[in-house]
């Protein structure tokens, strides 16, 4: 069974620990990096890497380069919870996964009408706040603003909806095509420790049964395929698979540039 129509892969979440080497980075790797400007709190920034097929890396980090060493400390000494509280938003987010791991921390769905499609997740069952305000502003002065709508479990993908045109948010262009020739995102796998959960939880949010389903993992497809794999550790996205036209480029990319994450290059999907 496929995605409800309008239901589909937004982007990933890369924590990284200072923009402007993971800019440096990402650029040695054969990608186009795009600034993207500073978010409404001003705790964070971020950088995008947009491919052909609407999807985007977003490169974020924390405007204060000590942030993940606090957090981390207090994660630690069990002070977390009472500094940052699990509310639904994007820093929430963002610092409490922060406290545990930089690289790929998270990921979004766009959907073709948030308020609709947050009620309609309720109504099977799904605990989500939404839709909020989000927004930053762009290196050009020119603001941006989309909604959220975030599950009570940080564990599944949140959705990010715009609010002003989509190219403001995630630019058209030449900053879409890279020199290693990646064209899109063909497959997320995720890790979770409760495979039986998690298909419950992302049938809730996106409102269609998986593809497949083994005793390891389950399959869904928006058109990007998302593997969720039962794992024993955290429960986080784990592997990115792009696609290339240029198969000299195939192959695993260096995860001391890709800041942790891993990051595959093939020749169509497989």
């Amino acid at each position: 069974m496929g995605a409800p129509p309008g239901i589909r892969l937004d982007h990933l979440v890369i924590l990284v620990r200072d923009l402007p080497t993971a800019i440096t980075d990402y650029r040695r790797l054969g990608f186009t990096v795009t600034p993207g400007g500073r978010h409404a709190d001003g705790a964070t920034h971020n950088a995008q890497v947009v491919f052909d097929d609407d999807t985007y890396f977003e490169l974020v980090a924390f405007t204060d380069r000590w942030t993940l060493t606090k957090l981390r400390l207090l994660r630690r000494f069990h002070l977390l919870d009472g500094v940052v509280p699990p509310d639904p938003s994007f820093g929430s987010r963002v610092r409490r996964r922060g406290a545990v791991g930089d690289g790929l921390i998270d990921y979004a769905l766009v959907p073709d009408d948030a308020e609709q499609r947050i009620r309609a997740a309720r109504g099977r069952g799904l605990l989500i706040d939404g839709p909020l305000s989000g927004s930053r502003i762009r290196p050009d002065g020119q603001k941006v603003a989309w909604q959220f709508g975030f599950p009570h479990d940080p564990n599944l993908p949140f959705f990010c909806a715009d609010k002003t045109p989509r190219a403001l948010r995630v630019p058209e262009g030449d900053v879409r095509r890279h020199r290693n020739g990646a064209v899109g995102i063909a497959r997320l796998t995720v890790y979770v420790r409760d495979l039986a959960w998690a298909a419950e939880g992302y049938g809730q949010l996106l409102g269609l049964e998986p593809t497949s389903v083994t005793a390891d993992e389950a399959r869904f497809r928006v058109r990007t395929e998302i593997v969720v794999r039962a794992h024993g550790g955290a429960a986080t996205p784990a592997k990115v698979t792009l696609t290339t036209s240029q198969a000299g480029r195939v192959g695993v990319m260096d995860r001391q540039l890709t800041e942790g994450v891993d990051i595959e290059l093939v020749v169509g999907d497989r």
